[in-house]
């Protein structure tokens, strides 16, 4: 899976969020309006969680390009383990 695979649906006007399930986790995936950049959180049971590799100190990261978002994809792929 890629970023491009990511399927955004407007959840306010011009706000768009996809979400993506990699095992016990969730990824969402927020564009906000007149950004060209994500911002990202983890969650497990949704609650917010911070993963070590992927979080540094806080549960949302921001400015995100797509090659950004689509490497922490590939360490969620990691994490979570073959389906």
């Amino acid at each position: 899976m890629n970023f491009y695979d990511l399927k955004f649906s407007e959840i306010h006007p011009r706000h768009f969020q996809a979400k993506q399930s990699f095992g016990k986790y969730d990824l969402s995936v927020i564009r906000e309006p007149d950004k060209d950049f994500y911002e990202i959180a983890v969650f497990k049971n949704n609650n917010f969680v911070q993963l070590p590799g992927i979080h540094i100190d806080d549960d949302v990261i921001p400015y995100l390009e797509p090659a950004d978002v689509e490497c922490i994809m590939r360490k969620l792929q990691l994490i979570a383990g073959p389906n």
